[in-house]
Order: C-alpha cells, then sequence, then structure tokens
C-alpha cells in the first residue's frame, strides 16, 4: 500500500515518487517514563499510531516489558491492525537508570535479522538489523540498520558535563560504525537532547571522517534552542507551565515531563549519505516533520487553541496527553517490489493533493474497492467505492478546509490531500 503521506511540503514531491514500488514510514517517539507515568495512555498513542501509521516506530523511555507489550497489543495491533510485531526487549546496561529504547516493525515488510546493544555511562545504543520483504531478498537484499538511543540531558550551561557526556555517547555510535560494512543504510535516532548544532555530539554525528557518512536531512544548522527561528522544528516540551502536566503522573503521583512549552528540538531521525542518493531506499525530500508542529507553538503546549494549521486540534490533544515529547517521522522509497503480493503497495496517485472540489485517483486498480476519507483524526468522512466514481473522481467539497485522507481498499493504498 502506498502509505499516508506525513507533511505539507512533501506533497509537491508526491508525483517524483508515485511510481515507488513501496514506500517505508519511519518515526521515532519519546513517549515519557512509559508505562511507569501514567500507564493509562495507550488510547491516546494508538490515535497517534491511526494518523502515523510507521513501518519502523523507534521509542525513548520505555521502562518495562510489560509497556512493550501494552504497545504492542493496545497502540499498534488494534483498530484493524495486525501488522505490527516488536523486537525483543532488553533492559538498560549500561548504568543510568531503567529507561530503554524499543523497536517495533511492520512484519508484513521487514524481517528483525539481528539486534544489539551497546554500553555507554547512562544508557545504551541500541541496534536492530531489518531486511525488507522484496522479490529479490535471496540475491539482493534490501538491508537497513536502525540504531536508537537516548543522550545526556541538560545544556552545557546547567553543567559543562552534560555536552560531554553527549559527545561520549556518540562516539560509542562512530565506534560501531566501523563494525558495519561501510555500504550500510543507517538511520540514527532517539532524543538527543541537543541544543545546537554547534555542540560537538551532533558535530561528531555528521563527522565526515566516520566509517559512514551521516546527515541531517533537513539541514537546518544554528542554536535551535529557546530560538523562534527554528519554532517549526521544535520537538518539546508539548506542556507550558501555565498549563502544567497535571494530566501525566509518575508513580508518586507528581506531575511528570518538562514545562516550559514548545522551543527544543531534542529528537531527531539522522540518515546515512546513501539513503538520500540511493533509489533502491531513499529519503523523500520534504517527508521530515516534527508531528503536531503547525510552526506557530512557540513556548506554547502543543495543544493551545492558537496553533491552529495542518495538524487538527483533537490530534494535538492526543499528543499531549501522551508525552512532552512530540514524535519526529520521515519517509522512505524503494524502487524494489515487495515479495507478498497481498503486501503490495500499488501505484495509486492522487491527480493533484491540493484541491477545491474533487480529488481524482489515477492508477486504480482492477474490481470494485472502497474508498474512504478520513480527518487527522482518524474520524471517517466520507465512504464509497470504485464502481461509484466518476473517472476516479470524487467529489470533496463540502468538507471543510484542511488536511485529509483517502484510503483505497482496507489497507491497499493510503494517500494525503488538501482541501482549500
Amino acid at each position: 500500500m502506498n502509505k499516508r503521506l506525513l507533511v505539507l511540503p512533501l506533497l509537491v514531491f508526491v508525483s517524483l515518487f508515485a511510481k515507488a514500488q513501496f514506500t517505508v514510514d519511519v518515526a521515532v517517539y519519546n513517549l515519557l517514563n512509559f508505562p511507569s507515568s501514567q500507564p493509562d495512555r495507550t488510547d491516546h498513542l494508538a490515535a497517534i499510531i491511526d494518523t502515523l501509521e510507521p513501518d519502523i516506530f523507534m521509542v525513548c523511555e520505555l521502562d518495562a516489558q510489560s509497556g512493550v507489550n501494552d504497545i504492542l497489543t493496545q497502540s499498534l495491533n488494534t483498530n484493524g491492525r495486525t501488522q505490527y510485531a516488536a523486537a525483543t526487549w532488553q533492559p538498560n546496561q549500561s548504568t543510568g537508570g531503567n529507561l530503554t529504547q524499543m523497536l517495533f516493525y511492520n512484519q508484513n515488510l521487514f524481517t528483525l535479522d539481528a539486534q544489539q546493544v551497546y554500553t555507554t555511562d547512562l544508557r545504551d545504543i541500541n541496534r536492530y538489523t531489518l531486511t525488507a520483504k522484496t522479490t529479490d531478498v535471496g540475491t539482493d537484499p534490501l538491508t537497513l540498520e536502525v540504531f536508537v538511543t537516548h543522550l545526556k540531558a541538560g545544556s552545557g550551561a546547567q553543567n559543562p558535563n552534560n555536552e560531554a557526556r553527549r559527545l561520549l555517547e556518540v562516539q560509542t555510535f562512530q565506534a560501531a560504525l566501523t563494525t558495519i560494512p561501510a555500504t550500510s543504510r543507517v538511520i540514527f535516532a532517539g532524543d538527543f537532547n541537543l541544543y545546537s548544532s554547534s555542540e560537538s555530539a551532533y558535530q561528531a554525528i555528521l563527522d565526515s571522517n566516520n566509517a559512514i557518512q551521516m546527515e541531517d536531512p533537513i539541514q537546518t544548522p544554528g542554536a535551535w534552542n529557546s530560538n523562534s527561528s527554528f519554532a517549526s522544528i521544535h520537538t518539546q516540551s508539548t506542556f507550558t507551565n501555565q498549563t502544567g502536566n497535571d494530566h501525566i503522573q509518575d508513580s508518586n503521583g507528581d506531575g511528570d515531563g518538562a514545562l516550559g512549552g514548545m522551543d527544543s528540538r531534542f529528537d531527531f531521525i539522522m540518515t546515512s549519505s546513501n539513503l538520500l542518493t540511493d533509489p533502491t531506499l531513499q529519503y523523500v525530500p520534504g517527508s521530515y516533520d516534527a508531528v503536531g508542529n503547525n510552526g506557530n507553538c512557540y513556548n506554547d503546549a502543543v495543544n493551545d487553541i492558537n496553533c491552529t494549521g495542518t495538524w487538527s486540534q483533537a490530534f494535538r490533544e492526543e499528543l499531549f496527553n501522551m508525552s512532552d515529547h512530540l514524535p519526529v517521522v520521515l519517509q522512505l522509497s524503494s524502487n524494489k517490489i515487495l515479495s507478498i503480493p497481498e503486501f503490495t503497495r500499488s501505484n495509486v496517485a492522487l491527480e493533484a493533493t491540493l484541491v477545491n472540489e474533487s480529488i481524482a485517483l489515477t492508477n486504480l486498480p482492477a474490481g470494485n474497492q472502497s474508498v474512504r476519507v478520513f480527518d487527522v483524526t482518524g474520524r471517517e468522512l466520507l465512504v464509497t467505492d470504485t464502481n461509484t466514481l466518476d473517472a476516479g473522481a470524487l467529489y470533496v467539497g463540502e468538507l471543510p478546509s484542511g488536511l485529509y485522507y483517502v484510503r483505497l481498499g482496507d489497507v491497499s493504498s493510503t494517500l494525503k490531500f488538501i482541501k482549500n
């Protein structure tokens, strides 16, 4: 299926990738001490997953096996989804407490071939090796090395040792790169707690002398923290001092999570250089996004009623009730073909993604299939079938202006459009 596209800038690039054999949606999310802080958050996460439907879902701040089970059964494999599997949860083997990282993945697209833990002086770096289920997997496997971590928190102004410890953790990642083939496709993601691009840990990730060259896909250098110029890429905090965060409680019944509003870019997905250029698996330009950030919430809570835009109020409420961080996403496109026909994603596309009255579906497959339109909260607004369409067109003129998804069949295709 053509997975839903995640951000507005991507719309102008959709036609370039319409003929890709399949796409991979990637997400990373700091879950805020899950499940020990207010464990009944799986319904909020399920609502977020309804919109994102990631194929690779990396998480930080997971503190128990029970959290893995809850996420898998109550947030991922729910609302008709059955495709998700989890890696083996491994308690933190480093010295810095019990918070861990974890990987969930779409088992219709990938096999998990291996996983490994690299220890640091605080939290582990977790590595997962995924191989796509392509028709040529035996002769030319499409493998992706996924590294997930949570670097030391705290600014250098608070304690210069914070930046030094982040650098040491990144150096562990740099050393790990020397142990895998130089041609490997790599993702390095997590809560990096970085305050600016001049910080030594950030520079180390992008060091041209690394065994595998890494890139920041959005290439937005600067002093991100407490800087309104970077409001559109901030990922923390979804809470403010004014709104508080008593809706999320720790085990002692105290409020949990950071305050201060949206003013920090702490969460990242970095890619190896080959993922920017190789059509075998390639980053889709414009698909990197801080989910829920409408670009106008600087120093505000993500659910502030004045932070209007692409992401709806209802969806931002789900984010507010889930974590003090926002998810970060990007999309990869592959020109390979999946080996399991029922999960092969079709070439169905939208003739235009910015519309006034109607959407026009192209490359429709033979046979009658359902056509359903959803808003960003997952609420179904329109339902019909392909036999009733007039030359592939569906009237949407009565919908309010905003962002919508159209889904063809049960799981075969999901596309995104903007109604003027």
